[in-house]
């Protein structure tokens, strides 16, 4: 049986496809309501990031097979619509450490030649 004329605009590719997206997205919220948030973080890692001071700083060393490159970033302000406009109180904290280090070859097992 065709498709009625006044029906065939809801076929096209397009409408499935924002179909298909109203229905993810409709998912997505209703798992977002239905997640348990939680404030809770540890203390001891509150406190490192709070103690991070401002600006970035990075290093690397090298000694006897070891390399390590440590890195951080602290940066506070304020972001305000307006003079007097309602804003956002920004901290972004960020630790970041690298280590590598040298491995010794693995010895191959012994092969038969003659197989």
């Amino acid at each position: 049986m065709p498709l009625p004329v006044a029906l065939a605009p809801l076929a096209s590719p397009w409408a499935m496809k924002a179909v298909a997206g109203a229905a993810t997205a409709l998912a997505v919220y209703q798992a977002a309501r239905r997640a348990r948030w939680s404030d809770a973080r540890p203390a001891a890692a509150e406190a490192t990031l709070d103690a991070v001071p401002e600006g970035i700083e990075w290093g690397w060393s090298r000694d006897a097979g070891r390399a390590r490159a440590d890195a951080r970033a602290g940066l506070r302000g304020q972001l305000r619509w307006g003079e007097d406009g309602p804003g956002i109180a920004m901290d972004l904290s960020a630790l970041a450490r690298l280590r590598l280090g040298l491995l010794k070859a693995r010895s191959k097992p012994f092969r038969n030649p003659a197989r």
